[in-house]
This record gives structure tokens, sequence and C-alpha cells, in this order.
């Protein structure tokens, strides 16, 4: 089939293969480049996010819990703000609250919570 086509067109028609076959070629590297982009960009979200809820408990153990246990409260008073989970929580819903980061989760994962939110699933228990 090929000996009967002139020169020209052979050369066009290869041509046409090569450039086809580097077409997909750079777009399965492009593809993967692009996924490992995103999935970097999701990490380091994941990362500042767990660093930002990992001080506002600093901030709550250090300066929130000290002040309100220098109140004298009665020993039965359960203060929720005292708990610095309880501080990152609210903090986390209040970002949330953001269209922008609706999609976004946070969770303290553990065996025995002060709030059921936080209670550990059966593969979260196997982490924790």
């Amino acid at each position: 089939m090929l000996q009967n086509l002139r020169i020209g067109t052979k050369l066009t028609a290869f041509l046409i293969l090569a450039f086809l076959v580097s077409i997909a070629v750079s777009g399965f590297f492009l593809s993967r480049a692009m996924d490992a982009k995103a999935q970097a960009e999701i990490q380091m979200r994941a990362e500042m996010l767990t660093r930002v809820m990992n001080s506002v408990r600093s901030y709550t153990s250090l300066y929130i819990s000290p002040k309100l246990s220098q109140r004298s409260l009665p020993e039965s008073a359960f203060i929720a703000e005292t708990v610095p989970a309880f501080s990152a929580r609210t903090v986390f819903d209040t970002f949330r609250a953001d269209p922008q980061f609706a999609d976004y989760s946070y969770k303290e994962a553990t065996l025995n919570p002060t709030s059921p939110k936080d209670q550990a699933d059966a593969f979260e228990q196997n982490l924790v």
C-alpha cells in the first residue's frame, strides 16, 4: 500500500503519525505531572491546616486553660473552652463557614473524646 504512494505523501503520513504519538506521550506525562502537583498542593494545605489547629490547641493549653482555672468555680463545673480540642474544633468550624473551605474536614479522633464528634471510627481506632 505504501509502495504506491509518492514520497511527499509518505512523508506527510509519517509526520502526522509522529505528531499524534508525541501528543499522546506529552499528554500522558503532563497528566502525571499535574496529578503530582495537585497531590503536593493538597498535602501542603493539609499540613498547614494541621499546624494551625495545633497552634490553637497550644494557645488554649498555655493561655486560656490557666486563666480559666484561676477563677473560683465549683469543682463540678466543666468549661469546654479549657479543652484544646474544643478550641480547635470551634476555630475550624468558623474557618469552614467560608464557602471556599466548606469541603474541608477536621477531626481529633480519640477513643474517649469529650465531644462525640471526635469519636474514633473502626479504622481510626486501629491508628490511635
